[in-house]
């Protein structure tokens, strides 16, 4: 009888929150960088964060996704359209899924099933 592997192939933090920030590049710029090489991008992601001050590569997303999110809630607000815009500082780019993993992602899911409940009348 063959002994069941028990090595597993796992991504560290750091690879996958390259990949969030690709992903928030590309929504945010229409850049798709993700076929590219991990090695050069982790290159120039370290300059731009350290060009722009910013300690985290979380936070890098963060700065990145939030000012858009805030102007497309202004942008509903001026149109007459009933909005919630929540800003969660220092999470990452997916948060909202991982409520088994981030505390804020359960609030997150909280806070948007309460404001639709309301609208609803559940």
């Amino acid at each position: 009888m063959k002994a069941a592997s028990t090595s597993f192939e796992t991504q560290s933090v750091e690879e996958i929150e390259i990949k969030l920030l690709l992903e928030a590049i590309s929504l945010r710029y229409g850049y798709d960088f993700r076929e590219y090489a991990v090695a050069p991008l982790r290159r120039g992601i370290s300059a731009g964060m350290t060009g722009e001050g910013v300690p985290t590569i979380s936070a890098y997303q963060e700065r990145l996704l939030r000012d858009e999110g805030r102007a497309y809630a202004d942008r509903l607000i001026e149109a007459g359209i009933k909005t919630t815009y929540v800003n969660y500082p220092g999470t990452i780019h997916g948060f909202f899924s991982l409520t088994r993993f981030l505390q804020q992602g359960l609030k997150a899911n909280d806070e948007a099933a309460a404001v639709l409940g309301a609208h609803f009348g559940t």
